[in-house]
């Protein structure tokens, strides 16, 4: 039904109605719209010439987000309690050729409890620090249950309390309890549920790589004398060590936690450590050797569980123009010494990372493909400048690959901070349309290539009495092969959606063939020992038969045993 969004002038007085046909605003560019309380307000920037795509229609949570024209912004309320309101902006993805919605932005949402914290910790100075209230009250307030978020505005007042509680506080201030709530309250705001509003944050200010400077600030700042502390939550598992500059052993991280516990402070939390699978950064002797004899050294270590899926894919010159083609295919690891070291290291400090399976990254798959992957160990420069800020990116100098097999990549540095095997994708530059020809050129090709097989099968039955011989042999094999690796090309297309049927089938294609290849083989040793070896070829024959269906059998069971028990069926059956 036509809709009437009334406009304002800037005196704030209504003065006309634009009229919409089917919810759809017909408004020139850059008009902004302030509705009434009960209106939506829409913001259009973008040129008439690209409004005739359209994001339709959904309904989020209660409240319904009408049909909208490629690159307007919609505004919302916020969600029961919160000041301000929510916003989402119907863009334009050029390579898919169709209009998408962004996710529900909460950046002007802010909460009630937040803003009474974000009041209290005003009030923190140098001389009067004492944080703990404020710290245990950040970290009740950030825990969410379920599948629920934190609002955007939320997560930008908690990380400026946590950025003014590093601040001001100092080794006599801070307590035990302190810490544990100080870092419990950053793996609060990394948890997966807030990506959304992380990626809205990150678009235009600093957002998870802050939350890792506060946490590094406020653990440096930890009074530390042969001891050492270990913090166990959620996401997040932090080590915070008193190294002597004369030490001879390497240092590690993370380390064996259950030969620490007799340690001064160990404090677990509710969590579990199984997700910490193999990665560790080991830091040499000459590292500490760098300082002056006898110095006490604070080496401050971090392993984040889900900070790879939330971190900005931006990267800098040394990795390429491309930013959105990079995702981090590890989790992240930091280690940072406290006095700083800022030059280059003598030795480089060596960094083991498991590569995260791909069927668990996280991209977006209409637009990327893991196919041709490259991978690079990075490290994240905080300096850096992406897109005219310097909000940082990930960079390579300094770093390279030291060894890679199919799970582990081991990379080298000579330098400290945080640090992890970045993956570059493909790009899908296949459009629907695009796709869709080229399976009517598979089917077109496979088939005119059955129909061939097929009467040549049928001429070699018709005429079999006058060829059988070897050489004949060989060929019928050959091209009954063909025939069934076209064939099951095609009966692929219709299997895809039951799992043990398509992965049955690409088993069968992959055996199917290497069959053929035998028989390619296996002619060019027949042609070898007909005309070289003066063989009698027809003793050989049985030995052409085992080797050519035995060896593909062997190769394609193993391998789709080892895949699906290794990676899961959905790894052996996708565009690998």
């Amino acid at each position: 039904n036509p809709t009437s969004y009334p406009t304002k002038n800037p005196s704030g007085t209504p003065t006309s109605s634009h009229q919409a046909s089917n919810g759809i605003s017909q408004l020139p560019s850059n008009t902004p719209i302030s509705p009434s309380s009960s209106s939506l307000s829409i913001l259009i920037t973008t040129p008439s010439s690209t409004l005739s795509k359209l994001c339709t229609q959904e309904i989020i949570n209660g409240f319904v987000w009408p049909t909208t024209l490629v690159y307007v912004t919609v505004f919302g309320p916020c969600p029961k309690g919160a000041i301000g309101n929510s916003s989402r902006t119907c863009n334009y993805i050029s390579l898919l050729q169709k209009a998408k919605w962004s996710a529900v932005s909460t950046l002007n949402c802010i909460s009630p409890q937040f803003r009474n914290l974000q009041n209290a910790v005003s009030k923190l100075t140098a001389s009067n620090n004492n944080a703990s209230s404020i710290l245990k009250s950040l970290e009740n307030i950030t825990a969410t249950s379920g599948n629920q978020s934190l609002l955007g505005g939320d997560i930008l007042i908690a990380n400026s309390i946590m950025q003014k509680v590093a601040d001001t506080s100092d080794e006599f201030s801070i307590q035990k309890d302190d810490i544990y709530n100080y870092i419990t309250s950053g793996s609060n705001l990394l948890e997966l549920n807030n990506k959304d509003q992380w990626s809205a944050i990150q678009q235009n200010n600093l957002g998870t790589t802050k939350v890792n400077q506060n946490l590094d600030l406020y653990c440096s700042r930890i009074g530390l004398y042969n001891t050492t502390i270990i913090i166990n939550t959620k996401n997040i598992v932090a080590e915070m060590s008193s190294y002597n500059s004369d030490d001879p052993n390497t240092y590690q991280f993370p380390n064996d936690f259950d030969d620490q516990l007799s340690d001064p402070f160990f404090q677990e939390g509710d969590s579990s450590t199984t997700w910490l699978t193999d990665d560790q950064i080991s830091l040499p002797p000459t590292v500490f050797q760098g300082y002056t004899n006898n110095t006490n050294v604070k080496v401050i270590s971090f392993i984040y569980k889900t900070l790879n899926d939330l971190i900005p894919n931006q990267v800098d010159e040394s990795l390429g123009p491309s930013s959105q083609d990079w995702i981090p295919r590890s989790k992240i690891i930091s280690t940072s010494l406290y006095p700083s070291r800022n030059d280059t290291l003598s030795d480089p400090i060596e960094i083991t990372l498991r590569k995260i399976p791909l069927t668990e990254l996280q991209f977006d798959d209409e637009i990327y493909t893991t196919d041709n992957a490259t991978l690079s160990c990075a490290f994240w420069n905080f300096t850096a400048r992406f897109n005219s800020t310097a909000n940082g990116a990930w960079s390579d100098t300094g770093c390279f690959m030291k060894y890679s097999n199919i799970t582990h990549v081991i990379c080298r540095c000579n330098h400290l901070t945080n640090f992890a095997v970045l993956m570059r994708l493909s790009e899908r530059n296949l459009t629907e349309a695009i796709q869709q020809s080229l399976s009517i050129i598979t089917y077109i090709g496979c088939g005119l290539s059955i129909i061939g097989l097929g009467l040549t099968l049928v001429t070699y039955g018709i005429l079999w009495k006058f060829l059988a011989n070897t050489t004949h042999k060989i060929h019928l094999n050959l091209f009954i092969w063909l025939f069934i690796s076209n064939l099951v090309v095609i009966l692929l297309t219709f299997g895809q959606t039951n799992k043990i049927l398509c992965a049955s089938l690409a088993c069968l294609l992959h055996f199917s063939l290497m069959v053929a290849f035998m028989w390619m083989l296996i002619e060019g040793i027949h042609i070898y020992l007909a005309l070289i070896k003066i063989f009698n070829i027809n003793e050989h024959f049985l030995y052409y038969y085992l080797s050519s269906f035995g060896i593909p059998a062997v190769i394609s069971v193993i391998t789709a045993s080892v895949t699906c028990g290794i990676y899961g069926i959905d790894f052996y059956i996708n565009t690998q």
